[in-house]
């Protein structure tokens, strides 16, 4: 009823996603997010786990994001000891793309190397991206989803978010939000 950003720590990584889901079961999927370490098993291995830097990287963007409502944060002790990006450094690293904006190729291109993203013929994670003529396709770290942005000369003709598998267009939003990995 109070709404803003609820934050629940459980003991560990499994208490904590046992918690996400209880919370889905009471109040649906769409304002609860899972905050767990951007690495696999944990720090002392040093392995960077995919997943859990896509799920951190939603979570702080929609804290940063969050106006009105409620939003639960579900997370754990060592989720908490790894150092995030503030808002601020988030907005100054996003990249953020509109129809009919004028953006050229190369200018894309080298923002996507320079904030990390790695190119391959077709993207299927997060931090890719792969050029194709007009076609620039970004795998963002807070979707589901890849873009896809197709150009028109130095303009952004559309936006879509593409099934990776069957590469066909989802939904065509008028706005997207490249967030590169900030961890």
């Amino acid at each position: 009823k109070r709404g803003g950003v609820n934050i629940f720590v459980a003991e560990d990584r499994d208490a904590a996603a046992y918690m996400l889901n209880d919370f889905y079961a009471l109040l649906g999927e769409q304002h609860i997010y899972f905050f767990p370490t951007s690495y696999k098993k944990s720090i002392l291995y040093g392995k960077e786990d995919p997943q859990g830097v896509v799920q951190r990287t939603d979570a702080l963007n929609a804290i940063r994001q969050h106006d009105k409502g409620y939003m639960v944060v579900c997370t754990y002790p060592e989720a908490l000891a790894e150092a995030v990006a503030d808002r601020e450094r988030m907005e100054q690293q996003s990249l953020r793309i509109a129809v009919g904006d004028k953006v050229a190729q190369t200018d894309l291109v080298e923002w996507l190397q320079q904030s990390g993203f790695v190119r391959v013929d077709f993207v299927y994670e997060p931090g890719q991206y792969s050029v194709r003529g007009g076609l620039v396709d970004v795998f963002s770290y807070v979707e589901s989803r890849p873009y896809r942005i197709d150009l028109f000369g130095d303009e952004v003709d559309s936006l879509r978010r593409f099934d990776i598998s069957s590469q066909l267009s989802a939904e065509r939003p008028s706005a997207v939000e490249i967030i590169p990995n900030m961890m």
